[in-house]
C-alpha cells in the first residue's frame, strides 16, 4: 500500500465519518449511537472486501470497472477537449468513442469509475473507499426516507435493518454496481419522499437518481414500481384504521402497473414483457456454472414455467445459500446470515397467523417493502444460477426485507405498550368520574 493510496483514502473515510458523526447528532442518542456502529461496520466492510479481492482471489468485477475506468480516464488525460463530451455519453450509458463492451451498465460504471479516480487520484483502494462510503450514505438515505413512516420504538430496528446486514455492508464497499444502485436508490427515495412533502427542488436529484438505477439495474425499477402501485392502493383503501375495498383504488393501481410493464420495456429490452421469459432463460443459463450453480427447473417453458417455479425462486433469492451449502468461508458467512433470516421469518409469520393483517394496516410501508422484496428476490433468483453471485446480486432488497422482518418482530410489543398507556388513561378517567359522582367537585381555590 503507497502512500498516495493512503491519503486520499483516509480523507474519504475521514469526511464521511465526519458527516456521519454531524448527521447523528440530529437522530436521538439510541439511532445516532447505532448510526456510528453503522459507519464502523462500513468500514471494517471495507477492509474484508480489500483483502479478499487483493489477497485471496485476485480478481473481482471491482478489479475489472477500476481497469476499465482507468482507460477511459488516459483517453481524456490525451484529449480533454474531445474526450469531455464521450466521458459524458459513456457516463450515462450512450453510445461512445471511450469504450464499447459489455453492456450499457458496464460502460456506465466505467464512466462512474473515471470520474471517481479524477478525484482519488487512481488508487484502488481510494476508489473501492469512495463506492463504499457512497453506498453507505445511500443507505443512510434510504433510512432517513422511510424514518418518518416509522414509529419511535421501532426506528433502531430499521436503523439496524438498513444499514448493518452483513452481506450488504460487504458487497457495497467495492467499485461494483450494488454500491451505484444504493446511492442512486438513497438518493431517489429521499428525495421523492421530500417532493411528497412539498419541497419542489428535490425533484431533479430524484429524477438523477432514477436514471442511474434504470441504467444499472433496471429490473429494481421494474420492481419499485410494482410496489408502489401496491402502497398506493393500500394507502387510499385504510379508513379508520380498517382496510376497506376501493375500485377507483384498484384502477389507480393497475394504471401504475401497466405503466411500470410498458416504461420497463421502453428503459430496456431485457425487461419486455414479450422477452422477458427467453432473456430470463439465457440468464440462467449463462449463470449455471462453477461448483455453486443451481438449477430451479422450468426451462424451455416459456413464462408459464418460470411462473410455476416462483415459489421456489422466492425461497431460493431469500434464503440460500443454507448451511448445507457452504463450500467456502465467504458463503459460510452468507450461509449463517440466511440461517438468521429464516429464523426471523418463522417468528414474523407465527405473529401473524395471530395478528393478521392488522401491522400492515397500522404500517403501510410495509405492503412497498414486502411487493417490492416478493419481486425482486424471484426475479433475481430466476435469472441468476449461481449461489455465490446471488449472494452480491440480491444485496439491494434485502434491507427492505430485513426492515419487515424487524418491524414485524418488533409490532406486538409496540402495541402492547400503546394498548397499555391507552388502558391505564381509560382506568384514571373512569376512576376521576367515579370520585366526582361520590363526592362532587370539592376543588376550591387558596385565598
Amino acid at each position: 500500500m503507497t502512500l498516495a493510496a493512503l491519503i486520499p483514502t483516509l480523507l474519504l473515510v475521514l469526511v464521511a465519518g465526519g458527516l456521519t458523526v454531524a448527521g447523528s447528532g440530529k437522530l436521538g442518542a439510541r439511532e445516532g449511537g447505532l448510526l456510528r456502529m453503522a459507519f464502523l461496520a462500513q468500514v471494517c466492510g471495507l477492509a474484508a472486501n480489500q483483502y479478499l479481492v487483493a489477497e485471496v482471489y485476485g480478481f473481482s468485477d471491482s478489479i475489472k470497472f477500476h481497469r476499465l475506468g482507468l482507460e477511459a480516464w488516459d483517453a481524456w488525460r490525451f484529449d480533454p477537449v474531445g474526450m469531455t463530451p464521450e466521458l459524458v455519453y459513456l457516463t450515462l450509458g450512450l453510445e461512445n468513442l471511450l469504450i464499447q463492451v459489455g453492456s450499457t451498465s458496464t460502460q456506465a460504471m466505467a464512466g462512474f469509475a473515471a470520474f471517481g479516480i479524477m478525484l482519488t487520484g487512481g488508487s484502488f483502494l481510494a476508489l473501492s473507499a469512495l463506492y463504499a462510503m457512497l453506498g453507505f450514505m445511500g443507505r443512510v438515505l434510504l433510512y432517513l426516507a422511510i424514518r418518518p413512516m416509522v414509529p419511535s420504538p421501532m426506528r433502531p430496528a430499521v436503523l439496524i435493518a438498513t444499514t448493518m446486514v452483513p452481506s450488504v455492508v460487504y458487497w457495497c464497499s467495492g467499485i461494483i454496481k450494488e454500491s451505484v444502485v444504493f446511492f442512486a436508490g438513497g438518493v431517489l427515495l429521499y428525495c421523492a419522499s421530500r417532493v411528497w412533502h412539498g419541497s419542489r427542488v428535490a425533484a431533479l436529484p430524484a429524477m438523477a437518481g432514477l436514471y442511474v438505477v434504470i441504467v444499472i439495474k433496471p429490473h429494481f425499477v421494474l420492481a419499485g414500481l410494482l410496489a408502489a402501485g401496491a402502497w398506493a392502493y393500500w394507502l387510499g383503501s385504510i379508513s379508520e384504521g380498517q382496510l376497506r375495498l376501493r375500485p377507483s383504488r384498484i384502477a389507480l393501481s393497475l394504471c401504475i402497473v401497466l405503466v411500470a410493464f410498458l416504461s420497463a420495456g421502453q428503459l430496456s429490452p431485457r425487461l419486455d414483457i414479450s422477452n422477458l421469459a427467453d432473456e430470463t432463460e439465457k440468464l440462467q443459463d449463462a449463470g449455471f456454472k462453477g461448483g455453486s450453480a443451481y438449477s430451479l427447473g422450468g426451462g424451455g417453458g416459456g413464462l408459464a414455467s418460470q411462473l410455476q417455479i416462483a415459489p421456489l425462486a422466492l425461497i431460493t433469492g431469500l434464503f440460500r445459500p443454507s448451511l448445507l451449502e457452504a463450500s467456502n468461508a465467504q458463503s459460510l458467512v452468507s450461509a449463517l446470515e440466511n440461517t438468521a433470516l429464516l429464523l426471523l421469518s418463522w417468528i414474523a409469520v407465527r405473529r401473524l397467523r395471530r395478528q393478521g393483517l392488522q401491522p400492515f394496516v397500522e404500517h403501510p410501508v410495509l405492503v412497498f417493502c414486502v411487493v417490492f422484496v416478493g419481486i425482486s428476490s424471484v426475479g433475481v433468483a430466476l435469472a441468476t444460477g449461481n449461489l455465490g453471485t446471488l449472494s452480491r446480486y440480491r444485496a439491494p432488497y434485502i434491507p427492505a426485507f430485513a426492515i419487515v422482518l424487524a418491524m414485524l418482530g418488533f409490532a406486538p410489543r409496540e402495541r402492547a405498550a400503546t394498548q397499555h398507556r391507552l388502558n391505564g388513561g381509560a382506568l384514571a378517567r373512569r376512576t376521576h368520574a367515579d370520585y366526582l359522582s361520590r363526592h362532587g367537585d370539592r376543588t376550591t381555590l387558596a385565598p
